[in-house]
Parts: C-alpha cells; sequence; structure tokens
C-alpha cells in the first residue's frame, strides 16, 4: 500500500493485510477510518506526519501493538478508537495531560492493557 500524500479522509472496509505504513509530512488527512477490517501489524510512525489529523479509527481489526503514546503529539487529534485490537503492555503515564491536547474521546475497550487507565 505505498506511499500516503493524501488529502482530506481516508477509509478502508473489508481490507485485510498490513496497516499502510508511509504517510508524507504535508498531507492533509483530517480522519482516517480503518475500522471493521482485518489489518494486521503495527501502527506507522509516520502518522505523526498528519498534523491536521482529528479522527484516527483503528476499531476492530487485529493489530498488535503497544499503545501508540507518540500520536499524543498530533495537535488536533480529538478521537482515538482502539478498541479490539490486540494492543498490550501496562498504560503508563498521563494520556491526557500536555500530549493529546484535544482528544476528547478515547476507547481502548478489547485489548490486553493493564493497569488503570491514568488521565493525567
Amino acid at each position: 500500500m505505498g506511499e500516503r500524500g493524501m488529502e482530506g479522509d481516508e477509509q478502508m472496509r473489508g481490507e485485510k493485510g498490513n496497516i499502510p505504513q508511509t504517510y508524507k509530512e504535508g498531507n492533509n488527512l483530517r480522519m482516517i477510518d480503518f475500522s471493521q477490517n482485518l489489518l494486521e501489524g503495527q501502527i506507522s510512525r509516520s502518522l505523526k506526519n498528519c498534523i491536521n489529523l482529528e479522527i484516527l479509527d483503528l476499531g476492530d481489526n487485529q493489530i498488535k501493538d503497544i499503545f501508540p503514546f507518540w500520536l499524543g503529539a498530533l495537535p488536533r487529534l480529538r478521537i482515538l478508537v482502539l478498541r479490539s485490537n490486540r494492543f498490550h503492555i501496562a498504560v503508563e503515564g498521563p494520556i491526557m495531560n500536555e500530549d493529546f491536547p484535544e482528544l476528547r474521546i478515547i476507547d481502548l475497550s478489547n485489548n490486553g492493557f493493564i493497569g488503570n487507565l491514568p488521565l493525567g
């Protein structure tokens, strides 16, 4: 699934395989909805290039990764949905503090996280 330089929104349904791995700097993506697929692998760190991203929905896949704290650098991210995947490891550190400054909705249900959810 090559390099991404999309404008606006990106959505996939009924896909199987790995999550797209390359997002170019300067893209104008505001929403990525890859929910309800059979996507595997890890979340691409190139998503940090999506500085206008407001909604990231990766729910209902088979993603196996640790909690992506680095997404907190996205200044406009308001909704983060990671439910029903295979995320693991203890959730540590504040999730809604100086990181994730605009985050209003987060769904981490049905994963392998342990510990309490720190709300900073």
